[in-house]
């Protein structure tokens, strides 16, 4: 069933870490891409795809975005903070980080569950558990990244030859006894000074479809009987059915909270009605009852007022008779 429920089930490809994870947060915002085609937008194939690709590949999409960066490593809970607040305001974002030592890769942060005090993020390239769940010293550590690739000019060698003997001279005063001089771009220290060690993170700006809760990300790893969308789709369309001139809005009652007073209705008149035998039991509609319950949540959906919570009531009630005469399988 996690397969079924699962966000994302798209493997990356080699050295697409980059576009993955923009595709990713791309998704969480109802933008449906996938790597090959932020590839496209970037306009080359291959990967190994830097900041400034993704910024402009996002922008095409449509998303603003702007690079977090700080080149301090004793400010790393600043830069924290500012992704906590980043990823609070419902807006995800690309994370380098330095988790595997040996080079840089791209993963996805896409919320902060509050409670848990952790960020959730997704590894485009390991999806086993399906998202990464990190402390803010965990994130610091791992998201430390040090420049260790060699200058392009002195091939880290630190030295070059000099340009003005070309090593041929033993009297030039500008090079040493060995015909060199202290490379100028790294300025002696063999390794490209053009990257920064730094903490970095490009912040798109683009709402995502649902909230980072401990529910949710439990209900992902888990999975349901249905995938996300379809399920997600299904509660909208019982949300705009319940509402004078079925019409959603941003203010009344959380969804959430009537159906957990219509819960036990729900449940026992749609186990009533459907008379049929077969595997499903009523602790699974109870439990399908509730991921629907917790996708709302995480959608943030709410009934405007003056609308008739009875109709959502009977509407729910059809759904999970649905499900009990589809033997589990919606």
């Amino acid at each position: 069933m996690s397969e079924e429920f699962s966000l994302f089930t798209e493997e990356q490809r080699l050295a697409y870490c980059g576009a993955c994870s923009l595709a990713y947060g791309l998704y969480m915002a109802g933008i449906d891409t996938d790597q090959d085609e932020v590839a496209r937008k970037i306009g080359r194939r291959g990967g190994g795809y830097d900041e400034h690709e993704l910024k402009r590949a996002a922008n095409k999409y449509g998303v603003r975005s702007e690079f977090l960066l700080v080149d301090d490593k004793g400010k790393g809970h600043s830069f924290a903070e500012r992704l906590r607040k980043h990823l609070q305001s419902g807006r995800p974002a690309v994370l380098l980080n330095n988790h595997f030592g040996a080079f840089k890769h791209w993963i996805a942060a896409l919320g902060y569950v509050e409670d848990k005090q952790q960020f959730i993020l997704i590894d485009p390239n390991d999806h086993d558990p399906i998202f990464c769940r990190w402390s803010e010293r965990t994130l610091i550590q791992n998201s430390w990244n040090e420049d260790d690739a060699p200058c392009e000019k002195c091939h880290g060698d630190r030295t070059i030859p000099c340009p003005t003997c070309d090593g041929n001279d033993p009297g030039c005063r500008r090079c040493d006894r060995n015909g060199e001089v202290r490379c100028p771009d790294c300025k002696g220290t063999g390794i490209d000074a053009s990257e920064p060690d730094q903490y970095f993170a490009l912040l798109l700006d683009c709402p995502t479809r649902w909230r980072m809760t401990e529910d949710f990300v439990r209900l992902c790893e888990a999975g349901s009987a249905d995938t996300l969308e379809s399920m997600t789709s299904d509660i909208l369309e019982v949300g705009i059915l319940s509402t004078p001139g079925e019409k959603l809005s941003t203010k009344g009652r959380p969804f959430a909270e009537i159906l957990d007073e219509n819960e036990d209705v729900v449940v026992e008149y749609s186990w009533k009605w459907t008379g049929v035998e077969n595997e499903i039991t009523k602790a699974d509609v109870r439990e399908q009852y509730r991921d629907y319950r917790i996708v709302a949540d995480a959608a943030g959906l709410r009934l405007p007022d003056g609308a008739d919570p009875t109709h959502l009531v009977a509407q729910m009630t059809a759904l999970m008779c649905a499900f009990i005469w589809s033997d589990g399988d919606l």
